[in-house]
């Protein structure tokens, strides 16, 4: 009976925090919007459960590990830092206090996921000017009811709080002031889950905050420097949680040959041998696979789909003046932008996993719609201007 509560209560939660977030600035169709992202990614939730029920999925051992767990061990976790052992501690008071069934902290997961979506949705509500169609299809907000997005963000795991950290951090960016708790929220889940995670955000929002021209330039230097600083405080502990001896880069690159050969001899079905790879056939790989020639099965086939929509969404916003959109871009999406090229560069030279490709890309590719939205935006407005302007100075002849 409690599970059935709690599962109800949280999905009165989702509504509660759709009407919530709308009070300020999202009109009735974003709310109706929002409601059914909500419905769309718990029935993913369903999906996900029913997966892993049949398979063999981390979301089992992190919910089994902390229900199956003694106060004594949970107090164990508690000092064995980030990582795998603090999402036992994190699961430890539904499953084992509570006794909540693991479809329950489905659920629960889905929620926060869910919560960092509603943040990506208004990021791109505030921000960008024109919605893009392709092929007669607008873009926003379609594009994020993909459905890798969701799935691999509903289970009891990493993934579902990296979306959640990394669409509040954004979120909070918008407006310090009034956001700072959340920031700080973000930025200690996510060290908590994932500390490399973290690295990449500082530095990537550190060198956004650096090139921004629409933020003074002391200020521009300052934020640089917290962040900056930020992250080589992090950096020994970062080092520690990869196993990675010495501070040096070929103790880091040595590191990166012995995962990606660990990744790569996995009999798992999807392992690739990305050693032998170029740097370009690399970053492809993360960017752009699975596609068609990968898909050994329903789920790799429709992950090719996504894949190659959004490699022509790539091709079009390379040929549409990326430069110059760079250049303009905001704070945020300049932040993350360097986020996806900085995580490509990592990941790319580790994971010879296509399975665990997918699941890692969806960090980075939330931040990158977003750019890729405001890109097109950027476009559009740029051409409007010129053909204003142009129809101006043509006034009065002909």
């Amino acid at each position: 009976m409690l599970d059935i509560a709690v599962t109800i209560l949280l999905i009165l939660c989702g509504f509660g925090f759709i009407r919530y977030s709308a009070r300020e600035d999202l009109d009735r169709r974003d709310r109706l919007n929002l409601r059914f992202l909500w419905l769309y990614h718990l029935l993913f939730s369903v999906l996900f459960y029913i997966f892993i029920s049949n398979n063999s999925a981390d979301a089992n051992g992190y919910w089994r590990i902390a229900k199956n767990a003694s106060w004594d061990d949970f107090y164990f976790f508690l000092t064995q830092g980030p990582g795998t052992y603090f999402i036992y501690v994190f699961n430890f008071i539904p499953s084992h206090v509570l006794d909540l069934h693991i479809f329950t902290g489905t659920v629960f997961y889905s929620l926060l996921s869910f919560i960092g979506f509603v943040f990506f949705y208004k990021m791109a509500k505030t921000l960008i000017s024109f919605n893009t169609n392709v092929f007669g299809i607008p873009l926003f907000p379609y594009i994020f009811f993909l459905p890798s997005f969701h799935f691999w963000t509903v289970g009891v795991g990493k993934d579902s709080l990296l979306l959640f950290c990394i669409g509040t951090f954004g979120y909070a960016i918008l407006n310090l002031r009034k956001r700072y708790l959340l920031l700080l929220l973000s930025l200690a889940l996510t060290y908590m889950v994932r500390p490399h995670i973290l690295i990449l955000l500082l530095v990537s929002f550190g060198f956004g905050y650096l090139f921004s021209s629409k933020v003074k330039g002391y200020k521009r230097v300052l934020s640089f420097a917290i962040l900056i600083g930020l992250s080589i405080i992090v950096l020994p502990r970062v080092f520690a949680y990869a196993n990675i001896d010495g501070y040096n880069l070929d103790s880091v690159f040595s590191r990166f040959d012995r995962q990606a050969q660990n990744l790569s001899g996995q009999d798992v079905g999807s392992s690739i041998d990305i050693t032998s790879y170029s740097y370009p056939m690399k970053f492809f790989t993360f960017l752009f696979r699975p596609l068609f020639f990968d898909a050994k099965n329903a789920l790799y086939l429709l992950a090719s789909v996504e894949n190659l929509i959004f490699l022509l969404l790539t091709l079009k916003l390379i040929v549409s003046k990326p430069i110059q959109a760079i250049r303009k871009a905001p704070l945020l999406f300049k932040g993350y932008l360097l986020f996806l090229l900085f995580g490509t560069l990592l990941f790319s030279s580790i994971l010879g996993n296509l399975g665990i490709i997918l699941r890692m890309k969806i960090m980075v590719f939330p931040g990158f719609i977003l750019y890729m939205l405001w890109a097109f935006s950027f476009k559009t407005e740029t051409e409007t201007t010129n053909l204003e302007q142009l129809s101006k100075n043509t006034e009065g002849y002909g």
